[in-house]
């Protein structure tokens, strides 16, 4: 009887529990049910988008793949398993790799050394660089100021007793393979471009000069100005002072050369023009800029600026070492690359990381790197990589691989330092206009990228309303209409935020 009893009362508690469950389980299949309905609206929304982008552009390939990090579930994906070439987006797989390989608390350090002895305030013999692919010598982590550092190192030499050296100031340049990049990144007609700009050991004001011309009087040479001003970059001036207000100015220069040669017009009532250029061979740039500012702040060099390269018997081993500069941490350098989408910032990257492996930055070492990250990360996976900065069309990712990067990165304890590193719509950085959506701002922490046939976007969505995070990737190749693309490009990306 007392056995019956027992049942019988455990029968009616399961009977209760069961009952008290019921809602629960109703609840879960409503949760279920209305994930499932928002994930065809994603895909309703997307693929409604890729419609009159396919329009648009008839030989247009596109890859995309949205997923949620906090759900570890495929949200949507097409061709998230072929090659497309990246653009800018490749930075992020840069910037990851680079982390990953230099640490979070990784500085770039740049030794300055001494081959002789001081007395009576001067250094008889030679001060050395050891230049360290740092590519932060300039305004922008110095207060606009690009001669920060030359400024600081020309205390710190006083400081020491230095007020003359009597031999040369060299640049040892060693580090970084100046073949790179490879062939396939041969864009000659564009030396001048600023974001084709040259990546060696070295660099200034991120290996650009900025070109200011101002009209003067009609049919008279217009004045030209370079900043920051050294005595690298010479001006061929071609260019007329003319009436009206309207400039039409071509800037011009030859691979490996040092003269920017300037034609065109600008119109009286024009006001400034101003533009950004890559100069020719950053180390001696670099030295120029330097030995410049140690004059102006009253250091004497009575021997020469050379790189390393020009002295045949060079050596270190007679050197000691005077002091180290230590640039910024590696996320405040690795924001130019993600949020700006610096070339030569991403090049120095990958550069370093192949540095660190094989004692020389070029591409076969930063390649194994590449390669053996990737491969770690996301297992089995194609690519083709020729930069880290994604300007080479010889780049191939998948959306599949960038996913799995931008997972492996939202993993990682620093997550919150690395996302500070991309641009975000309606905020600052490249996404700030191209991806500016009331759902976006604020919101959206993307990488773009553009090259010629190229419109690229990845990167974390984080809902205001539910606090999901969401990865995405879209890769569009082969594209004949960019300008008229880009509002319906954006409009993927708006689909994530309009349904989750």
């Amino acid at each position: 009887m007392q056995i019956q009893v027992r049942a019988s009362h455990y029968c009616l508690i399961i009977a209760i529990y069961l009952f008290i469950a019921l809602p629960t389980f109703a609840q879960i299949a409503d949760s279920v049910s209305n994930r499932e309905i928002k994930k065809q609206q994603l895909k309703k929304g997307i693929e409604q988008k890729l419609k009159t982008l396919r329009t648009l552009n008839p030989k247009g390939t596109f890859g995309i793949k949205v997923y949620s990090l906090t759900h570890k579930e495929i949200l949507y994906e097409l061709n998230s398993w072929k090659l497309f070439k990246p653009a800018s987006n490749l930075k992020v797989l840069t910037s990851a790799c680079a982390i990953t390989y230099l640490g979070k608390d990784f500085c770039f350090k740049t030794p300055i050394l001494i081959e002789g002895y001081i007395k009576d305030s001067v250094l008889y013999g030679n001060l050395i660089i050891v230049g360290s692919g740092d590519p932060s010598f300039s305004g922008r982590l110095y207060d606009n100021n690009p001669f920060a550092v030359f400024e600081q190192w020309a205390d710190t030499l006083k400081a020491k007793g230095i007020f003359c050296i009597n031999g040369s100031v060299i640049a040892d340049d060693s580090l970084i393979d100046l073949q790179f990049p490879s062939p396939d990144r041969d864009y000659s007609e564009f030396a001048h471009e600023w974001w084709n700009t040259e990546n060696t050991a070295f660099s200034f004001n991120d290996n650009q000069v900025t070109i200011r011309i101002t009209p003067t009087q009609i049919n008279k040479y217009a004045y030209i100005e370079t900043y920051p001003k050294t005595n690298h970059v010479l001006i061929q001036n071609e260019c007329l002072t003319t009436g009206g207000k309207w400039a039409s100015i071509k800037v011009s220069r030859k691979q490996n050369s040092y003269k920017f040669v300037i034609k065109g017009s600008i119109g009286i009532l024009h006001g400034k023009y101003e533009e950004d250029f890559a100069v020719c061979n950053p180390t001696q740039y670099f030295l120029d800029a330097l030995v410049d500012t140690w004059q102006k702040k009253g250091i004497k060099i009575k021997g020469y600026a050379i790189p390393k390269y020009q002295i045949a018997d060079f050596s270190k081993s007679n050197c000691d070492t005077l002091f180290v500069h230590t640039s910024k941490n590696i996320f405040e350098l690795l924001y130019p690359v993600n949020n700006n989408s610096n070339n030569m910032y991403a090049d120095a990257f990958f550069l370093k990381v192949g540095a660190e492996l094989g004692g020389v930055g070029n591409y076969s070492n930063s390649m194994i790197c590449f390669r053996y990250f990737l491969e770690q990360v996301a297992g089995t996976c194609y690519f083709d990589l020729a930069d880290g900065s994604g300007l080479s069309h010889c780049n191939k990712i998948t959306p599949d691989l960038m996913i799995k990067v931008l997972e492996f990165m939202y993993s990682k304890p620093y997550f919150e330092d690395y996302l500070k590193t991309f641009s975000i719509p309606g905020v600052c950085g490249t996404a700030y206009e191209r991806l500016y959506s009331p759902y976006l701002n604020g919101h959206t922490y993307a990488k773009t990228g553009s090259i010629y046939g190229v419109e690229a976007f990845s990167g974390y969505y984080h809902s205001p309303k539910t606090g999901e995070w969401i990865a995405f990737s879209y890769l569009g190749n082969e594209l004949t209409q960019k300008k008229a693309s880009l509002p319906h490009e954006r409009d993927l990306i708006e689909w994530i935020a309009k349904v989750f």
